[in-house]
């Protein structure tokens, strides 16, 4: 389903599960989000009609909750291979954005609904960095775009049909193996700073760590001073 303006593609989305005419797969994009939303309350920047900005509707009731960032993983996996594909050096950045060359190309918001013992129900908001130009954001990693990175206009329609061929890939790929060995893997192989000393704001201060792992919960962690600490979201920040 395809909108010229919504609030959100996960707010629209939501109204559409609400209405129960949501199955599994269903994908919601639009031209422009009045309110778009990053991740924990932060506000998303696109211009009218010059980005790929979509929400997908998952079910994946075999997962617990205790294991919710595999399909954190899965995603952010399928974004940067779809963007590999057209370009090489794309990477991920713990929790849910996607980089190149140090610059911010996409993020990712996923809202998942848990009953019981499983997650019941996944929004997966997916909002990449096109053909706009020019960005306000003053935030540590600077947004770019895929038109940037080219230097030339990018087929949004293109984009879109290898992220969600991407994205359907590594979702069987989990639901076939919720272990996560696999996606692991190949996360840390995309992973910004894993393994490598990176610059990071850590209670107040600037100063280098390696990523070591990332829990199936979502927590960091990483070497700190010669030892290893744990981190939740907002809890670190890191810088180019």
């Amino acid at each position: 389903m395809h909108f010229d303006e919504v609030t959100s593609t996960n707010e629209e989305l939501k109204r559409i599960i609400t209405q129960g005419q949501a199955k599994e797969g269903l994908v919601v994009s639009t031209e422009y989000q009045t309110s778009g939303r990053g991740q924990i309350g932060n506000s998303w920047e696109s211009n009218d009609g010059e980005n790929l900005l979509l929400s997908v509707y998952l079910e994946p009731t075999f997962l617990s909750p205790a294991d919710f960032f595999l399909l954190n993983m899965s995603v952010c996996l399928a974004v940067v291979e779809s963007l590999n594909e057209i370009h090489n050096g794309f990477q991920i950045k713990w929790p849910n954005d996607v980089l190149f060359d140090g610059k911010k190309i996409g993020g990712i918001l996923i809202e998942t609904t848990i009953s019981g013992t499983r997650v019941q129900s996944a929004i997966i908001g997916i909002g990449l960095n096109i053909n706009q130009r020019t960005f306000l954001s003053n935030g540590h990693f600077k947004p770019s775009s895929l038109r940037n990175v080219l230097g030339q206009i990018v087929d949004r329609d293109y984009v879109k049909r290898i992220l969600l061929n991407c994205l359907e890939s590594r979702y069987l790929n989990l639901r076939a193996d919720n272990t996560g060995h696999e996606i692991r893997q190949h996360y840390f192989d995309m992973l910004f700073g894993f393994s490598t000393p990176v610059l990071a704001g850590v209670r107040g201060q600037r100063k280098y760590v390696q990523i070591q792992d990332v829990c199936a919960d979502g927590r960091l962690i990483v070497l700190h001073e010669g030892k290893q600490e744990s981190f939740l979201f907002k809890e670190i920040s890191f810088y180019p």
